[in-house]
């Protein structure tokens, strides 16, 4: 079906995931990147914040993302690629989680 990839830090985190074409379009990445998180903030309580970076043109991640609570924080040269970088606080995420997102 796919994967989720964490890369921890003192205090952030990096995330990637990769869904398998067969899967796409369904809400699993959604689900995914939010039970990922919630995991994540629970396992390490000193970590403050998640980041992602998508590649500009990559639309369908971008909206998962955002799906899954992370604001824009703009474009970025990540790794020599134009990308966008998305966060996750850990106070995004109690607040998400108590609205039911």
């Amino acid at each position: 079906m796919g994967q989720v990839r964490l890369d921890c830090n003192e205090n952030s985190a990096e995330i990637n995931i990769a869904i398998l074409p067969d899967y796409r379009g369904r809400g699993y990445a959604v689900f995914a990147i939010k039970e990922s998180c919630v995991m994540i903030f629970d396992e390490f309580p000193g970590l403050d914040v998640v980041f992602a970076h998508i590649q500009e043109n990559n639309m369908a991640s971008q909206k998962s993302f955002f799906g899954a609570g992370f604001k824009s924080r703009g474009n970025t040269l990540y790794k020599n690629n134009k990308c966008v970088e998305f966060a996750l606080t850990r106070e995004d995420l109690k607040r998400g989680l108590s609205k039911g997102f």
